[in-house]
């Protein structure tokens, strides 16, 4: 994991959102869910996280705009990791729940989210989802690994498409 931050390396980060994202980042349950190979972290630099989830032999990158974490949750977005671009429409996980999560009728208008009550994007359209969904929408008690385990879970079966040339 690359942690980059910005700055002078030995300075301390005051901002509360770059503190609790610093603390969460290191957390023994991301590094050891980075060790099982289910998900990490590639790089960040506050307050834009660069994450992978595995889909079997794969990884799909992840973006996360962090700001005002954990008051508000990330906006995340599919990531071309290689070349560290948003990922093409035609190049999204399909199969298990992904075309439910990363919806081809709704993500790409609203920033290539994930349509899950963790993300700020989604959450911004469905402000009942904190009601009705109780422990899998945002609140500020939830970390970077709550959020990486809900799309984890809903990309479960879910394949990258063969890369044609």
């Amino acid at each position: 994991m690359t942690t980059t931050t910005g700055g002078d390396a030995l300075e301390a980060p005051t901002d509360p959102a770059e503190v609790a994202l610093h603390s969460d980042l290191a957390s023994p349950n991301l590094l050891a869910a980075a060790d099982d190979g289910r998900f990490g972290v590639v790089s960040w630099q506050f307050p834009v996280v660069i994450a992978w989830i595995a889909l079997g032999d794969a990884r799909v990158g992840l973006r996360l705009d962090c700001v005002a974490y954990p008051t508000q949750a990330p906006a995340g977005q599919l990531w071309d990791l290689q070349a560290n671009g948003a990922l093409p429409l035609e190049r999204w996980p399909r199969g298990g729940r992904a075309e439910q999560v990363f919806r081809p009728d709704w993500s790409p208008s609203n920033g290539g989210a994930p349509y899950l009550a963790c993300d700020r994007v989604a959450l911004r359209g469905h402000p009942d989802w904190a009601r009705t969904l109780g422990s899998k929408a945002w609140d500020s008690q939830k970390t970077m690994v709550d959020y990486l385990e809900q799309v984890a879970s809903a990309l479960r079966g879910a394949v990258l498409p063969a890369v044609t040339s």
